[in-house]
């Protein structure tokens, strides 16, 4: 089965400092997973890495971001799925069941694994199978996110720095291109934050 990682899957990933990023390396690491980026996830990656208040550094690059995640989906087994799916397409939103504006993009993207017959992993426990004609449990994954007192006193200190801060230092760190392909940042070059 493919797996459309999300915006804050791929922002995760990308990001070494991202309160997160231990979770998207470990779902990549131990699924080698099939991944299916769209034009919607990845445009979504580019803009977030590159709003103003992400780094205290301002943005990445279009570029910069645009490359990476071409590094990745080269260096996993992937294969592109178009945004060819509308929301308004009759009979595939149970509307009634859409609580707000902020689910609009989850429903399209989870219109899209249920289209293609995949996955939609995200970290929002938002996602509901309910609101997409068709889909079921297996259409979302939600990655299994540590309850706070679950975290080590350092994660604790990194995500309570990152929600106050944000990640302080950008780089880009080069990784050996010869490691086999078991998880996508250490297979590729990898955008990262330090703090």
């Amino acid at each position: 089965m493919r797996h459309l990682l999300d915006v804050n899957v791929w922002v995760a990933l990308l990001d070494e400092a991202h309160v997160f990023h231990g979770q998207a390396l470990a779902f990549i690491e131990r699924r080698r997973v099939q991944t299916a980026p769209c034009p919607l996830v990845e445009n979504g990656v580019v803009r977030v890495l590159n709003l103003p208040g992400y780094s205290k550094l301002g943005p990445v690059g279009f570029e910069v971001v645009a490359q990476k995640v071409a590094e990745i989906c080269a260096s996993v087994d992937h294969a592109f799925w178009p945004d060819d799916v509308s929301l308004r397409t009759p009979g595939m939103v149970n509307w009634p069941w859409v609580p707000g504006y902020n689910q609009i993009t989850d429903l399209c993207l989870l219109a899209l694994a249920v289209v293609y017959d995949g996955c939609l992993v995200a970290l929002d426990h938002r996602v509901s199978t309910s609101k997409i004609v068709g889909a079921t449990d297996r259409h979302p994954l939600r990655l299994q996110v540590p309850a706070r007192d679950a975290m080590s006193t350092t994660d604790q200190t990194t995500a309570s720095r990152w929600v106050r801060n944000g990640p302080t230092r950008f780089h880009v760190a080069t990784v050996r291109q010869d490691v086999s392909i078991n998880a996508c940042t250490k297979a590729s070059t990898r955008i990262g934050f330090v703090t």
